[in-house]
């Protein structure tokens, strides 16, 4: 049997930021099919560095920067890296991380919720929607931004590293990332989150609109707000909308491209969090979880009808159980 982790350009985890799916293509003219290529082609990704920029923040206002050459390396380095069980490249300047960035289908405490969705709908908003105009999905937008302390991203330099990756754990509908953070730049940070008291991350994000849980009102900047998001966001109303019971006042948020992760006191994603120092993670039941899938979207793609919808949710299902080696 062919193994199913020898994706293009080796490794498990960029299946999820960086190919996106599995999609059907027709033999080679060589007539012998390339088997990779057949099997693993990729939807809407063209290697482009362009793809990835730091978004720095001037009032309400942002714009784009190019990825700081220090951090584009390490990003680069573990694009390319070879294999499954190679998480992320070694680099003495920098510690991995894996954490929770966002949760989907549960409002923060600022009143804020994205909506899970689905990969196999690509109408239902928001964390697993497929965007033609971005060839990715939204919970992917992640991958090269830049990661700061307390949202601190008014400038590039203020970084503190990079986002590597980006995948979806079913299992708590939570999006979880692999950090490289500068141990040179702050070495502080770096200890204070080995050392288990800095322990809660924060996202930020660009919205296209936002649409009010109370009436519904479509929102494209805060001059469009309706009197709910603008009195009682994040927390209970009732009034005749409601029939006088109680609901929470937020945002639905649609049209998102996360734009960087912070380290935070206490972050309003009350479950986004730090999880394991990467070099700590060798679960036995994890990789045999992984196998399982793979195996299951072998046969699958063996078949002379391929479901790929259902190689694509075992694949994501995949990621989520075996979520880093």
């Amino acid at each position: 049997m062919n193994e199913v982790i020898s994706l293009p350009q080796g490794g498990f985890l960029k299946y999820a930021s960086v190919f996106g799916q599995v999609v059907p293509v027709h033999k080679c003219a060589c007539g012998g099919g390339c088997m990779n290529k057949e099997m693993f082609k990729s939807a809407g990704f063209t290697p482009d560095a362009n793809l990835h920029y730091f978004i720095e923040r001037q009032g309400n206002k942002a714009k784009r920067v190019n990825v700081p050459d220090r951090y584009a390396t390490v990003l680069n380095a573990y694009k390319e890296t070879k294999s499954v069980h190679q998480v992320a490249p070694y680099n003495s300047e920098f510690e991995f991380f894996r954490v929770l960035g966002v949760h989907g289908d549960i409002p923060n405490t600022n009143g804020d919720m994205f909506r899970w969705g689905s990969t196999e709908d690509r109408e239902a908003p928001e964390l697993m929607r497929w965007d033609d105009k971005i060839e990715r999905y939204i919970y992917s937008t992640f991958v090269g931004k830049g990661n700061y302390k307390d949202h601190q991203n008014q400038s590039v330099i203020k970084a503190v590293g990079i986002l590597l990756d980006s995948v979806p754990n079913h299992k708590v509908k939570g999006i979880e990332l692999l950090v490289a953070v500068d141990k040179g730049k702050d070495p502080m940070l770096v200890r204070g989150i080995n050392q288990g008291y800095i322990t809660d991350v924060s996202m930020g994000a660009r919205v296209t609109y936002s649409i009010c849980s109370i009436c519904d009102n479509v929102a494209h900047n805060e001059f469009e707000y309706c009197s709910h998001i603008k009195n009682w966001k994040g927390q209970h109303y009732s009034g005749p909308e409601t029939n006088w019971m109680p609901k929470l006042a937020y945002e639905d948020n649609r049209g998102v491209e996360f734009i960087e992760l912070s380290w935070v006191t206490v972050g309003a994603d009350t479950k986004a969090k730090y999880l394991e120092k990467i070099a700590h993670l060798n679960h036995a039941k994890n990789r045999m979880m992984l196998n399982q899938y793979i195996v299951e979207a072998q046969k699958e793609l063996d078949k002379s009808n391929t479901n790929y919808h259902k190689v694509n949710n075992l694949l994501h299902y995949a990621i989520g159980q075996a979520i880093l080696l």
